[in-house]
């Protein structure tokens, strides 16, 4: 009787240990979507397991949900692009929008519940909103031609931060605007955002959501970076050295920003004491989509390498790189992490296993 107990014992630990890999595998925990000639991509942090998900589906800015059970990306053919969700094991695909203008740029809301996205089927591109089964189809602003800017959250999910863009005379200007999301009223809005190439040079909340960072372009056509605080409007401009500074993002604790100098191809990282914003920088050889990991240890990012975009994981202390594509790659962004037996996701909020 008493070796039954014990075999049973090591039965149920051996089946438990089975069933918690199975489950970080189907989840894909530590590990980073991408996308690789036109199709989506999984590959670990340590570049190990890379895997297609789809195949054909011409897609693009992939994003996990922030429990780490879903991917929602759009999928563009010769007519029109739409936001589609997965599991992350790529079954289960199924198609949120349906119309015959290009919906892009998904963003799940903190809690997981909406995807907020841009759509141009009503003329000018707009943002919209709707629920992860693609119902309740919100339009948030009205002639704001926001297709310069996608949307970011708040950490809190309070707010949204999106650009739109206003002509005269053949002069087009760019604003951040952050809207509540409580009363859809527009509080604060940042005029000249810098922009490069088709979009603009990204922005970044605070991990309290009361800090926010942008590229802005001053009289002279450089792009610098400044921290507005959103409680009380003032802001501090971090840099006044005539650069090009593009890209930036705080780190999950916002305390060490990173950022690219279009100007060198660079990404810098530095720490920030907010007690007298003083910066300490430190490079590392890059180029785009800086995307720090949800416990801010490491930074992805993509980088030219012999006229191919590449990606690259980079640990923030001892600044190791590691190489986690060969052959094309872009639009990298993180899983939640699983750490100490839960899950961080990449608004810094944790999740229990199986919630």
């Amino acid at each position: 009787m008493k070796e039954t107990m014990v075999l049973l014992l090591i039965c149920v630990m051996f089946c438990g240990v089975i069933a918690i890999e199975k489950e970080q595998v189907l989840q894909r925990w530590n590990s980073i979507v991408f996308v690789k000639a036109g199709n989506i991509w999984v590959v670990g942090m340590d570049g190990n397991d890379q895997t297609k998900l789809t195949n054909g589906k011409k897609c693009d800015h992939p994003v996990f949900s922030p429990d780490g059970k879903k991917i929602a990306f759009n999928s563009v053919d010769f007519k029109n692009g739409n936001i589609y969700i997965m599991d992350v094991d790529g079954s289960g695909i199924i198609k949120l929008t349906n119309n015959s203008a290009f919906n892009d740029y998904p963003k799940f809301s903190p809690n997981g519940m909406r995807i907020a996205y841009m759509s141009n089927r009503d003329g000018s591109w707009e943002i919209y909103i709707m629920d992860i089964d693609g119902s309740n189809q919100t339009q948030l602003t009205i002639n704001k031609n926001c297709g310069l800017g996608l949307p970011i959250f708040s950490n809190d999910g309070n707010k949204m931060a999106f650009v739109s863009s206003e002509g005269n005379n053949g002069k087009w200007t760019n604003s951040i605007n952050i809207l509540n999301l409580s009363n859809n009223n527009i509080e604060n809005t940042i005029n000249n955002a810098a922009w490069w190439g088709n979009i603009t040079c990204g922005s970044s909340f605070s991990d309290n959501s009361n800090d926010f960072i942008y590229s802005k372009i001053d009289d002279y056509g450089y792009t610098n970076l400044y921290i507005t605080d959103l409680t009380d409007n003032t802001s501090i401009q971090l840099d006044d050295d005539y650069g090009c500074y593009i890209n930036p993002l705080f780190s999950a604790s916002s305390s060490c920003i990173a950022y690219v100098n279009s100007s060198t191809n660079q990404l810098i990282i530095r720490s920030i004491d907010y007690q007298s914003k003083s910066l300490i920088s430190d490079k590392i050889n890059t180029q785009e989509e800086p995307e720090f990991s949800p416990d801010g240890k490491y930074i992805v990012y993509v980088a030219d390498i012999n006229m191919n975009w590449e990606i690259f994981i980079s640990a923030i202390l001892n600044k190791e790189q590691k190489r986690l594509t060969n052959g094309g790659g872009s639009s990298p962004s993180f899983a939640p992490m699983l750490i100490n037996g839960k899950l961080l996701d990449y608004y810094g909020h944790w999740h229990e296993i199986g919630e």
